[in-house]
């Protein structure tokens, strides 16, 4: 008999965290999780959210014996806007070295960053309850210089109107909160979750 032991996901065990500082990611997945209401300087209103996934291959660590050393993993979450000020359009502008352009604005496709390289600022944040972690805080264009390991992590896409395609990629703390969203009720008939939580031409753009 042997004791072993093993970092499980929701056990209560510290996951290795991706460094400080600027590192080479890989976007592996996108999440939509849908509208729920939100509290806005003492006002609530409802918000569509989404959530970008990052692989980081040249950081990695064993969760599960039998598949080995596996690449850390990051998300992202924004309101779902494309509004100037909005920090998705800031940061997809700063990914791809561009501004969208306005015919780009009346209707873009975000699954095209999906399997696309990107340099992801990390910093190491102390909550709440005093514990440090991993958060992304900024997403830029890699340098030309630069070569981002080939992709590990399946990639994936998630629409709640496409439900339940690659339900079962996503992890558990988006499953919960997807359930809690409008679409998903109005899809599933569900509602055992509080709904508590917005002709140009482009040269070298990757997307």
């Amino acid at each position: 008999m042997s004791l072993r032991l093993s970092i499980e996901e929701n056990a209560g065990i510290a996951r290795p965290m991706v460094p400080q500082g600027s590192q080479i990611a890989r976007c592996v997945g996108i999440m939509d999780l849908g509208t729920v209401m939100s509290d806005w300087q003492g006002k609530s209103k409802p918000r569509k959210r989404v959530s970008l996934m990052f692989e980081f291959p040249k950081h990695k660590a064993t969760f599960r014996e039998e598949d080995g050393a596996q690449p850390l993993v990051k998300t992202i979450t924004y309101t779902r806007s494309f509004n100037e000020k909005a920090n998705l359009r800031k940061d997809l502008e700063a990914w791809r070295g561009a501004a969208f352009t306005q015919k780009e604005l009346l209707g873009w496709d975000l699954d095209v960053v999906l399997g696309q390289p990107a340099m992801i600022t990390v910093t190491h944040r102390v909550n709440a309850e005093g514990n440090t972690k991993d958060r992304i805080t900024g997403i830029s264009s890699m340098h030309e210089d630069l070569k981002c390991p080939d992709q590990i992590t399946p990639g994936f896409v998630y629409e709640i109107q496409q439900h339940p395609r690659n339900w079962d990629k996503l992890p558990p703390w988006a499953k919960d909160e997807i359930k809690a969203s409008d679409e998903y009720k109005a899809i599933t008939g569900n509602d055992d979750s509080a709904n508590t939580v917005a002709e140009e031409e482009v040269d070298a753009v990757p997307f």
